[in-house]
């Protein structure tokens, strides 16, 4: 099962729809305190929502989260930190009160981007279909909050991974990929109540680009009861090098 968590964003549950009590047209300078002395959350708001920055710490002191908006704009940035204050992962965002509440969304059509620990490199980017509310049932469940195509990269820059993701977890084609950009394996996944298996045919590559080996996963459907998906069944082929054939099995 591939499933990618979304760097420490997950404390945007314990605080995104908090909100300070506030008089309409005063900007409230609101700090709040761990029982241990240390700052929680710095913010500023006016008319119920954010007015610069509003910053989330953990009870060490470490700064986890920002919420940055331009004064006056409802949109904005949401940025998670590692324990190194390196930018873990940058969403776009929009903050609106809803039935008397905080809230915040994430933007549509608008790039997440997520980082490697201890560096600038960009480890996975997505765009999602519609607007998202913070928190959200998937967003609980799975900690990511995607249902589009996802994109990996290695710490090179390179595109290393591509899956298609429902509910959190992948379902749909899927793809890896050699640092030059060759395909490495391509096929399909099937999502299962908490669980993803590969299903039907897969094809895998050498680095050249020469088929090494094409392997078929049961998907579930059918008279075979005995079975569960993602079983290898029928003839798998293994080539050389070269693509002349090495052997073929018979699965089961």
């Amino acid at each position: 099962m591939k499933r990618l968590y979304i760097n420490r964003i997950i404390v945007v549950i314990l605080f995104a729809c908090f909100l300070p009590l506030f008089s309409y047209g005063e900007i409230l300078s609101d700090t709040t305190y761990y029982r241990n002395g240390t700052i929680k959350e710095i913010a500023d708001w006016k008319n119920g929502i954010i007015i610069g920055s509003r910053k989330l710490f953990d009870n060490r002191g470490g700064l986890v989260e920002e919420h940055t908006f331009l004064s006056g704009n409802s949109k904005g940035k949401l940025i998670s930190y590692y324990k190194d204050t390196l930018i873990a992962s940058i969403v776009p965002v929009e903050q609106k009160i809803v039935n008397g509440k905080y809230s915040i969304f994430i933007l549509p059509e608008e790039m997440v981007v997520g980082y490697w620990e201890g560096t600038n490199i960009k480890s996975y980017d997505y765009t999602i279909a519609d607007p998202l509310q913070l928190p959200d049932d998937n967003y609980v469940r799975y900690n990511n909050f995607y249902n589009d195509p996802l994109l990996y990269y290695n710490k090179n820059g390179n595109m290393i991974g591509e899956d298609v993701f429902v509910n959190g977890l992948a379902s749909g084609i899927s793809k890896t990929f050699y640092p030059n950009g060759q395909v490495k394996s391509e096929g399909h996944q099937l999502q299962e109540r908490s669980r993803t298996f590969p299903v039907n045919k897969w094809i895998y590559y050498y680095e050249d680009g020469v088929i090494e080996k094409e392997l078929e996963y049961y998907n579930g459907s059918g008279s075979v009861k005995y079975m569960e998906a993602g079983k290898l069944i029928n003839i798998g082929k293994y080539n050389y090098r070269n693509g002349a054939i090495h052997m073929l099995i018979r699965y089961p």
